[in-house]
Formats: C-alpha cells, structure tokens, sequence
C-alpha cells in the first residue's frame, strides 16, 4: 500500500517536472530554434510522458487488485521500482534540459532530484524489488 502511494505521488511530481520543462523547450532559444524542435529534447519529454503514463497503468492496476482483495505483491513492488526510476530518469532529463539553469541551488528541480534518490532507496531498494518481483513471478532466488 505504501508503495502504491508513492508511486502516485511520484507520477504527480514526474508531471509537474514534464509541464515544466515542456514550458521552457517551447520557450528557450539556442541557435535562433526552440530547443523542443530538437530531438534530443522532444525526445526526453516524451520517454518522461510515456513512463509517467505506464506508470500510472501499473498503479491503477494494484489498486484494482487490491480492491478485489487480492495481495498484489509483485504489482506494488513493480509500480514501486518502475515508478521510482522513470521519476528519477524524468528528474534527471529535466535538469539535462534546463542546462546550467537547472543546476542552480534555487531551482526546484535540483531538490527533486535529491528527493527522487532518495526515494529509490528507502521502503525497499531496486533490488529488493527486483527479488519480490522475480520470487511472485516463481524464480527461485
């Protein structure tokens, strides 16, 4: 349950990151073009988009399970290790788009991005997750 919590909160604030940065590659000039015209921009908004939205799939998934009554381990360990990384790919890309912008003390997305580290640690760390995946999935670790 924690995990679906947080992976809520997690694809709530990967969104605002996205709404953010989308802000600024259609606004930012490099060049006499908008930095969203390039891919390596456009592209890593849209990864965060996708990711934010699978993510988001997974968890509507474990609260369907969970009302049902069903346990749902391997589904809130999967929303909790998938939604913990795309939010930290996202927070990443984010302060990648902003340049030396997004590095200032200031800036929100720096704090995010601690945050976000954070958070792929604590209540179980990737690999916790990956060992309760695999084990609900039958592998014998």
């Amino acid at each position: 349950m924690t995990s679906l919590g947080r992976g809520r909160v997690e694809i709530g604030c990967a969104e605002w990151l996205l709404d953010e940065a989308t802000t600024y590659a259609n606004e930012r000039e490099a060049f006499d073009e908008r930095i969203g015209q390039y891919q390596a921009i456009s592209h890593k908004i849209a990864r965060g988009q996708a990711n934010a939205l699978a993510a988001d799939a997974v968890g509507l998934k474990c609260a369907w399970l969970l009302d049902q009554g069903e346990p749902a381990i391997a589904e809130s360990s999967i929303l909790k290790w998938f939604a913990s990384n795309a939010f930290w790919e996202t927070a990443d890309d984010v302060v990648q788009i902003h340049g030396a912008n997004g590095l200032a003390e200031e800036n929100p997305f720096m704090d995010r991005l601690h945050r976000v580290r954070i958070q792929r640690v604590v209540e179980g760390t990737d690999e916790i997750q990956l060992d309760t995946i695999a084990k609900q999935y039958g592998v014998e670790t």
